[in-house]
């Protein structure tokens, strides 16, 4: 259950994360929900993509959901360094997630991987990278993704926990004003 929901912000400068993303990395637990209401969108192009985690994660055999439920994914742990237009970032401090998350209000299991993965734990660093490419391939397959185009006045309430998502950068200068509201659980602390 969400104890906070964040406040709301404008944003009138173009977003640009054209990456498959799950919002919140650098926190654990990250994000619950997430939504986009548009004031202003651009003329031509600005999607947004959307992946259903749980059903690619029901499309792996049996083994390799068995290989994947011990093994985690590393992020930055540093909040800023997810901001658009920032390069060049030291990881200083990092944050791991599980590659397989059990939902934690419907108990269903799905796929939680990021393209800002840095690597994966529990395997060799040669297996990782190609568990990492492969993961990343097939959860963005067409076979689990939906394509939005948005409207003035449009929104769209997603599970952070259960999807990823992706801003096609298609749009050029195109107008792009929007609200972020974001749903949060409390941070888990140390027993």
């Amino acid at each position: 259950m969400l104890d906070r929901i964040g406040t709301a912000h404008l944003h009138r400068q173009t977003g640009k994360a054209s990456t498959w993303h799950i919002g919140g990395l650098w926190r654990s637990p990250v994000f619950a929900i997430e939504s986009l209401t548009y004031e202003e969108v651009p003329e031509l192009g600005g999607h947004t993509l959307w992946a259903d985690l749980q059903a690619a994660y029901d499309d792996l055999s049996a083994p390799f959901k068995a290989l994947l439920e011990s093994v985690n994914a590393v992020y930055d742990g540093n909040a800023e360094h997810y901001a658009q237009g920032n390069k060049g970032k030291t990881v200083d401090d990092t944050v791991e997630h599980p590659v397989v998350l059990e939902h934690p209000v419907t108990g269903r299991k799905g796929l939680f991987i990021s393209t800002s993965a840095i690597r994966l734990t529990g395997v060799t660093e040669q297996e990782g990278k190609v568990l990492l490419d492969h993961l990343l391939r097939h959860a963005s397959s067409p076979n689990y993704t939906i394509r939005f185009g948005w409207s003035p006045g449009d929104f769209v309430l997603w599970d952070n926990q259960a999807t990823w998502h992706y801003a096609v950068d298609d749009y050029g200068d195109g107008a792009r004003v929007y609200r972020k509201v974001i749903g949060v659980e409390p941070l888990r602390t140390a027993p």
